[in-house]
C-alpha cells in the first residue's frame, strides 16, 4: 500500500475518532440539559438501555476502533491501545445513552421499546446488538477504503 493511501487511511481513521469524540462532547453537554428532565423518563431511559444491547453495541464498537487503529497506527505501542481500550470500556455510556435516549423519546416511545426488548424477540434482538453494530462498523470502513481507492484513481493519485 503506498505512503499516500496510507496517510489517507489516517486522516480517514483521524476524522472519524474526531467525529466521534464530538458527538461524545455534545452528549456530554446535552447531559447537562438531562438533569432538568423529569426523573421518571430518565428511568425509563435507563432501563431501556440496560435492555436493549446498546451498550453492548458500543463495546464492539470500541473493540473495531482499537483494531482498526493498531493496524493503522503501527508505530504506536502496544501500552497506548491496552490504556485506551481500558479508558473506552470504563467510560459511563449508560448516562449518555439515557441523556439521548430521554431528549429524543417520549415516554411513550420508551415504554413501547421497554415492552418490546421484554419480550423474546427483543431479547434476541438485544443478544445480537453487539454482533450487528461490529458487522456494520465493518462495513461501513470497507466502504470508506472502496471510496478512498476510487477518489485517489480519479485523481492520479495512487502508485
Amino acid at each position: 500500500m503506498s505512503f499516500l493511501t496510507k496517510t489517507c487511511q489516517h486522516v480517514f481513521l483521524s476524522a472519524t475518532l474526531i467525529i466521534s469524540g464530538l458527538a461524545i462532547t455534545q452528549a456530554g453537554h446535552a447531559a447537562v440539559a438531562f438533569q432538568a428532565q423529569d426523573s421518571q423518563k430518565v428511568a425509563l431511559a435507563r432501563k431501556l438501555i440496560n435492555m436493549d444491547g446498546s451498550k453492548q453495541g458500543f463495546k464492539q464498537a470500541n473493540k473495531f476502533v482499537i483494531e482498526s487503529m493498531r493496524s493503522n497506527m503501527i508505530d504506536m505501542p502496544d501500552e497506548f491501545f491496552d490504556r485506551l481500550s481500558k479508558k473506552m470500556d470504563n467510560y459511563d455510556y449508560e448516562s449518555q445513552l439515557a441523556s439521548t435516549y430521554a431528549q429524543v423519546l417520549s415516554t411513550d416511545e420508551l415504554n413501547t421499546l421497554i415492552e418490546l426488548y421484554s419480550s423474546p424477540t427483543g431479547r434476541s434482538l438485544a443478544n445480537k446488538m453487539g454482533l450487528l453494530t461490529e458487522r456494520i462498523a465493518l462495513q461501513q470502513s470497507q466502504i470508506s477504503e472502496q471510496m478512498i481507492q476510487q477518489t485517489l484513481a480519479e485523481m492520479g493519485m495512487l502508485d
